[in-house]
């Protein structure tokens, strides 16, 4: 992939967070009734917009995203992928049948994340079995 492909070209130096723990929940809930736009035929808003507008990232995400792994995604922000139970405010990754996913921790076990048609502040429960870890700059 040449520059004009990615946003590798543009991150000079490692991503931090500009945002405090409750600034970034408050940003995530913000979205909660958002519709989600996620066929390939209907681009538009999905769990990876969400967490770049939660986490501040801006032009971080390349344009063909669909073919980044998160793996991918954290080298080239300079953040990792840790094993650890999530916390509020910690940008949670989850591999569903094969695909990532992804959600904002708000506390008291909830998460926000991109539901079948809107996003929503849902109990993360059921969603912990296919939970990977947490993508952090810390």
């Amino acid at each position: 992939m040449g520059c004009g492909e990615t946003a590798k070209c543009n991150v000079a130096m490692k991503f931090i967070c500009p945002y405090s723990e409750d600034e970034i929940v408050e940003r995530a809930r913000s979205w909660v009734g958002k519709p989600v736009a996620r066929a390939t035929w209907r681009q538009g808003e999905t769990c990876i917009h969400l967490a770049s507008f939660s986490y501040g990232w801006g032009d971080l995400i390349p344009n063909n995203w669909l073919a980044w792994s998160m793996d991918d995604l954290a080298k080239l922000s300079g953040w990792k992928i840790i094993e650890r139970n999530p916390k509020r405010g910690d940008f949670g990754i989850f591999e569903i049948h094969g695909k990532e996913h992804l959600g904002i921790f708000t506390g008291n076990d909830t998460f926000v994340h991109a539901g079948n048609v809107t996003f929503v502040e849902a109990k993360a429960d059921r969603f912990m079995r296919y939970f990977k870890g947490v993508l952090t700059w810390q």
